[in-house]
């Protein structure tokens, strides 16, 4: 078993997003969205129109235009039935400012469009990666627990109804997300009613995830997924793609970030991928579950190409060179995103992909996002470039997947039931706890007491720890909505429906906790399982 390197904040980034780092493959000005140089992902009305752009694209290339001089060379790549990713190669004098490359790249994109109708969308194959939630501050007793932390069984049972999960962490009481609202969703309500089944499949488009984690060894409830990275973002190199999601960490070193997040783990733990009422380590949201982890993200981040193939791989959609999913997911998670409205012209592969996935019966639940580094104009800036350039939440419709047509945007609360600080506003679907690491409780452990913070606890790498995020909040609703398909097997395959039933299940969050708003309310696992 691979050791965790040492003991580290217990609060970690709890959202992965497109826009966020300045660290990537090219050099980009101040407010820039990272992105791949010279990649243009574009979906084609059909196989046919498809096939006839590679037939013809060297007539393509001659009549396209960057700073007036045609592209010294166009490839093509096929991603999907009628999608593919061109590569472009600018003459050396068109790159004379690296800086410019993203404008004369979006520049092909429209020239593209414009030209040939069968195009509905072409734009950057954009870089995602990990963004903090702002002002992230560590609590003074934020060191992750080992994975056979001990407890007494008496901090939190005898409060609760049966039945209560013998697992220390929810013992201890470190599971405070999964008491009854204000305060959590609910989850020790909805296990009076229902623990949840292993044919309901669970996809989590992450970092991978870290089998040999104690807790989920022998559990049952996770798979080995599937790795659809094909560019590792650190070092700038293609990598190949894997039937099997393990997260080996996501550490790098050479763009400064020298511990991994183990995040989608973190993520999985709590839909439920470790072992619950084991009498060790956790609880996740369903006792029993199918969790199947899709590699997204690695080293530096990933691409939105490879997070599209990994919607499309989750929903049991053909991806060109991968063997099909034969067991299509019931909910995919996303805790990812990126700023900007998600457009056809921006965002289109992410468009195309969560429709049909949907059209397919899945589920996708995407987080709202925590912050972004914007000027007083509401756009993208670089820190520390000017005075009003500040991490601040924003409206979640100014952020992309969560704001692609139906999909369930998620926001995240504290242990008040209020909005958390860092969390992105509006009229979300609905609210779950992310945590707030600033707030602390001290707790009995190991027949000691430590002051831990109130993040949300799950599993990373060999040991657990706190998160806070609203990727923490999205596998709380993932996970409520696993045990609500259980219990309810005729609404599976229904998306719309589904999205309906987490609506009407909210509940009014404590007056004055989401002044910009968060919705309906709060997630309520016990009214969302009781839906009529």
């Amino acid at each position: 078993m691979s050791q965790f390197r040492r003991p580290v904040s217990c609060v970690f980034a709890g959202f992965l997003m497109v826009t966020s780092a300045h660290h990537v493959l090219a050099q980009q000005p101040s407010g820039t969205p990272p992105y791949v140089p010279g990649e243009l992902l574009v979906g084609l009305a059909s196989e046919t129109d498809r096939e006839a752009l590679v037939n013809r694209l060297e007539a393509t290339r001659r009549g396209l235009r960057a700073a007036g001089e045609a592209p010294a060379r166009l490839t093509a790549t096929r991603t999907g039935p009628s999608e593919l990713k061109l590569t472009v190669e600018f003459p050396p004098n068109v790159l004379s400012n690296p800086g410019a490359e993203l404008e004369h790249l979006q520049e092909i994109a429209r020239q593209l469009k414009a030209s040939n109708p069968n195009v509905e969308y072409a734009h950057p194959n954009w870089i995602v990666n990990i963004k903090p939630p702002l002002d992230e501050a560590p609590s003074d007793g934020g060191t992750n627990l080992p994975s056979d932390v001990r407890t007494n069984l008496e901090k939190i049972g005898p409060q609760l109804a049966a039945p209560v999960p013998n697992d220390p962490l929810f013992q201890i009481g470190l599971h405070w997300d999964y008491l009854p609202p204000p305060t959590g969703m609910n989850a020790v309500g909805a296990w009076q009613i229902e623990r949840g089944s292993r044919d309901i499949v669970v996809a989590v488009l992450d970092s991978g995830f870290v089998f040999d984690q104690p807790d989920a060894v022998g559990s049952g409830n996770v798979t080995r997924g599937y790795n659809f990275l094909s560019l590792n973002i650190c070092t700038g190199r293609r990598v190949n793609r894997t039937p099997d999601a393990t997260d080996p960490g996501d550490a790098c070193p050479e763009k400064g970030k020298k511990e991994s997040s183990w995040h989608g783990t973190h993520v999985a733990g709590t839909i439920g991928a470790i072992g619950s009422n084991n009498g060790r380590g956790m609880t996740g949201v369903a006792w029993n579950v199918t969790v199947v982890p899709v590699r997204v993200l690695g080293p530096g981040g990933g691409t939105a190409e490879d997070v599209v193939a990994g919607i499309r791989w989750a929903a049991g959609l053909p991806v060109p060179g991968v063997r099909r999913n034969e067991r299509r997911a019931d909910v995919i998670n996303m805790s990812l995103g990126g700023f900007g409205r998600c457009t056809p012209d921006q965002n289109g592969a992410y468009i195309r992909a969560i429709q049909e996935a949907r059209r397919a019966g899945s589920v996708v639940v995407v987080a709202a996002g925590n912050g972004q580094w914007v000027d007083q104009n509401g756009g993208l800036c670089k820190p520390g470039s000017s005075p009003g350039c500040k991490d601040r939440p924003i409206d979640f419709r100014n952020e992309s997947p969560v704001s692609c047509p139906g999909v369930i945007s998620v926001a995240a609360s504290d242990k008040r039931g209020f909005l958390a600080y860092y969390s992105n506003y509006g009229p979300v679907t609905i609210t779950a706890p992310g945590g707030d690491g600033r707030m602390t409780q001290e707790f009995m452990i190991n027949g000691e007491k430590r002051k831990l913070a109130l993040g949300v606890w799950s599993a990373v790498h060999s040991v657990f720890g706190a998160m806070q995020g609203t990727s923490q909040a999205t596998p709380h609703v993932s996970g409520a909505i696993a045990l609500a398909l259980a219990k309810n097997p005729s609404w599976r395959g229904q998306p719309d429906l589904i999205e309906r039933k987490v609506r009407a299940s909210a509940v009014q969050p404590p007056q004055g906790a989401c002044p910009q708003g968060c919705g309906p309310g709060l997630l309520d696992a016990v009214r969302l399982l009781n839906q009529r």
